[in-house]
């Protein structure tokens, strides 16, 4: 387990996220992220409104190409 500092600058509160956190979810700069509160625990993990995305795209290809893939499964 790591210790992060948290600061205060002006109104904000920030923490910085070791590298091996960074690497280990494959995080990026600029990229959104969860923040909740869970057992009294902060919980932090990356948005994943792409993966709701790309399942909706999925779903609607499925759909529009029903009888091609129904023709060939046969």
């Amino acid at each position: 387990m790591s210790q992060v500092l948290l600061q205060q600058i002006e109104s904000q509160w920030i923490t910085t996220l070791p590298q091996e956190i960074i690497d280990a979810l494959h995080l990026h700069a600029g990229q959104t992220l969860e923040i909740k509160v869970e057992a009294g625990r902060i919980v932090l993990a990356p948005h994943q409104a792409g993966q709701a995305n790309a399942l909706r795209i999925h779903e609607e290809l499925l759909e529009q190409y029903h009888d091609a893939f129904q023709r060939l499964a046969q």
